[in-house]
């Protein structure tokens, strides 16, 4: 897509509500006493900001976009014995798969199923980490600063070289545009293990 990558979610919050747990994208993962491993643990970098957060507890979600690049991270994508992906039970029968369709807010795919998020702040060697329970996740579309789901269509925009990405948004965003960008939130459960430096 021509539009990719060119808006950033901003969560109005920092912690699960209800619009997020009765959401038709909202999946809980069942809990297991299995111990983290490499298969049911995400990995994931953080700024310091909100590492401090979510320890003091004052943020219980995580974010991270869904894109091209990230998909099979945050995504279940198995094509299973019968040669099928496994969908959202949302979908309308005539919606669409692919990671920009808007489905009337309905997001086709389901989340990988992680136990844990193993957080780390930056990239070096001696960081903050933590190991956290995960109950589940939420798939969203992005909104803008009024709350409107920013919603677009596959098109070619006039001049994008030179808009800032604030006229690229008013120029692109279509009130009943087929697609939007998505964004995953984690909901998470209780620090098994911190370790500060």
């Amino acid at each position: 897509y021509y539009m990719e990558n060119i808006v950033h979610h901003n969560p109005n919050t920092n912690v699960v509500d209800e619009l997020f747990l009765n959401s038709p994208n909202y999946f809980k993962f069942e809990q297991t006493e299995e111990h983290p491993k490499k298969e049911n643990t995400l990995y994931l970098t953080i700024k310091q900001k909100w590492f401090d957060e979510i320890v003091a507890g004052r943020k219980n979600v995580e974010y991270r976009d869904i894109k091209e690049t990230t998909m099979k991270k945050y995504l279940d994508l198995t094509v299973r014995g019968d040669n099928t992906i496994l969908v959202n039970e949302h979908l309308p029968v005539d919606g669409l798969l692919g990671i920009f369709e808007y489905n009337n807010g309905i997001f086709c795919y389901v989340p990988r199923i992680y136990q844990y998020l193993n957080l780390a702040v930056g990239y070096k060697k001696d960081r903050d980490t933590a190991l956290i329970r995960v109950k589940g996740a939420c798939i969203m579309p992005y909104r803008l600063e009024d709350g409107r789901i920013y919603r677009f269509n596959d098109e070619m925009i006039e001049g994008v070289e030179t808009m800032s990405q604030g006229e690229f948004i008013k120029t692109s965003y279509r009130e009943n545009g087929e697609l939007c960008y998505w964004t995953i939130g984690y909901q998470l459960g209780e620090i098994v293990e911190l370790d500060k430096k």
